[in-house]
């Protein structure tokens, strides 16, 4: 997923889940629950997500970008990006790949996974073998939590910053170990930075239709058809039902 432009908004949003295996473990945990709970627990909420990517040896040179755009209601999540569409609701979560003509339907995230802002497969048993420390930092307004990985772990490093009042998040920034190459004859790593930026934040309201997934698919007799529409799609059906 190198510089492709198509890195899932889920992976990127995985990382400010993470609580810091330090002294101000319970700290930095508190404050990753408030940032979750500023997007979950406020009503309507719609903001842009623009991807940057860079090299670790120069951080200021952006090579490639992509953007997002996000609208978020409690649990219901929708997300275009590209030309891709993600939906998600209480019955389904939708991913529509328009280029490939594929709709991939799968079950939807459990309820306290609101706002996909929270990934249960980071559980404490991998922040406890991940993490190495966290640092805290205020400026002004702006607060950033540091936070620092084992040599075994898969992210090199990575930075979450937001605001100190609203707990809106602002950046996050990112290298993933398997991207840093050692350079012949050279100790230190070039990776690639992956630094995502949260802009245009808005709570007015917008039509809960976009959460709908009935734009794409239709069920009926248990089984899940698009629509006339997207009739030349094919559905990939992941749903399990117990």
């Amino acid at each position: 997923m190198i510089l492709t432009g198509k890195i899932p908004v889920a992976l990127l949003l995985l990382l400010i889940t993470v609580s810091s295996y330090t002294q101000h473990f319970d700290r930095a945990a508190e404050e990753l629950f408030k940032i979750r709970n500023s997007y979950s627990n406020s009503g309507y909420n719609s903001f842009t997500i623009q991807y940057q990517y860079a090299m670790e040896a120069a951080p200021k040179k952006i090579l490639d970008t992509l953007t997002a755009y996000i609208k978020i209601k409690g649990s219901n999540y929708y997300c275009k990006m590209d030309k891709m569409e993600f939906i998600q609701n209480d019955s389904v979560n939708a991913a529509v790949y328009h280029p490939e003509k594929m709709i991939v339907l799968t079950n939807p995230a459990t309820s306290i996974e609101k706002g996909r802002l929270v990934i249960d497969n980071w559980d404490s048993s991998f922040i406890a073998a991940n993490i190495d420390s966290v640092i805290r930092t205020n400026d002004k307004t702006l607060r950033t939590l540091h936070f620092y990985f084992t040599p075994e772990s898969y992210y090199s490093s990575c930075v979450v910053a937001y605001n100190i009042k609203d707990y809106r998040l602002r950046k996050i920034s990112y290298i993933q170990r398997a991207t840093q190459n050692y350079a012949t004859g050279k100790n230190k790593p070039n990776g690639i930075i992956i630094t995502v930026l949260f802009l245009a934040y808005s709570k007015t309201a917008f039509k809960d239709t976009i959460f709908n997934c009935s734009r794409f698919v239709k069920k009926q007799n248990n089984k899940w058809t698009t629509v006339a529409t997207y009739n030349s799609y094919s559905v990939v059906n992941k749903v399990y039902v117990e």
